[in-house]
């Protein structure tokens, strides 16, 4: 029997385990090393009774918990599987900064859009998010950062402990109304665990506190021209290590 991941699942792999995103739900789950190398194996084509003889010989201590449906606020080194919402971040309620009266509108024009958008399935709130940036030219450091201050002015939910994805969405569509767009993502860290969604240009997370570099990118709706560029290092990267690998099995 062969084992595969439904297409609605992204898998993504961590030290000390991996990490599943079901994309219908907005919920990641945290495997540690016993759970990722189980998915492994299924996933290689092995039997349910082949994976099961390598995990009995482990000492119970190591051994994966039984699966349970772990709490938000549970802490993802406390058990084997780790339920977390796309956004689950707290951080401190941000300031605002003055705005002209249409500047305001147009603001709370995002937040409210944004506000329906995220109750959309991540699958299907990317598949907007793809359509609204077509046409669109990429937006500058600059005029990310003064959407992200917009929608935290005028929006408590935007500037609120928990208000990363509706926050992230409304700095994007904020800049959309005025002819651009950044990077949209969303991803999550290991150490504590935790998920974030954020806008950034040219890789540099705008507006947010502390280190973005913790975080694994899981979803993303970037400009064509920087998601171009960005396919484009990736196929350089690959050619290289291929030749790399040619050229170490020759004699």
């Amino acid at each position: 029997m062969t084992v595969a991941l439904a297409p609605h699942v992204t898998l993504t792999e961590v030290e000390g385990g991996m990490v599943l995103l079901d994309q219908r739900v907005g919920r990641f789950w945290q495997l540690n090393r016993s759970g990722a190398a189980t998915v492994r194996l299924l996933l290689e084509g092995r039997s349910p009774e082949d994976v099961a003889t390598p995990l009995r010989a482990v000492p119970r201590r190591g051994r994966a918990s039984r699966r349970r449906r772990a709490c938000p606020a549970r802490r993802a080194d406390q058990g084997t599987t780790r339920g977390e919402r796309l956004m689950s971040i707290p951080v401190a309620v941000e300031g605002s900064v003055p705005l002209p009266w249409r500047r305001r509108v147009t603001a709370r024009s995002a937040a409210g859009a944004a506000r329906l958008l995220v109750r959309l399935p991540p699958r299907r709130l990317c598949q907007v998010l793809r359509f609204v940036s077509r046409g669109s030219r990429p937006a500058d450091a600059e005029r990310a950062l003064a959407a992200r201050q917009a929608v935290v002015t005028v929006s408590l939910r935007c500037a609120g402990i928990a208000g990363c994805l509706q926050r992230s969405v409304a700095t994007a569509l904020l800049c959309r109304l005025a002819g651009r767009w950044p990077d949209w993502c969303s991803g999550f860290r290991t150490r504590p665990f935790g998920a974030h969604a954020w806008v950034e240009v040219d890789g540099t997370a705008i507006g947010e506190p502390g280190d973005m570099t913790l975080f694994h990118t899981v979803l993303s709706v970037r400009h064509q021209d920087r998601d171009q560029h960005l396919h484009q290092g990736r196929r350089q990267a690959r050619r290289q290590a291929r030749a790399r690998r040619h050229e170490g099995r020759q004699p």
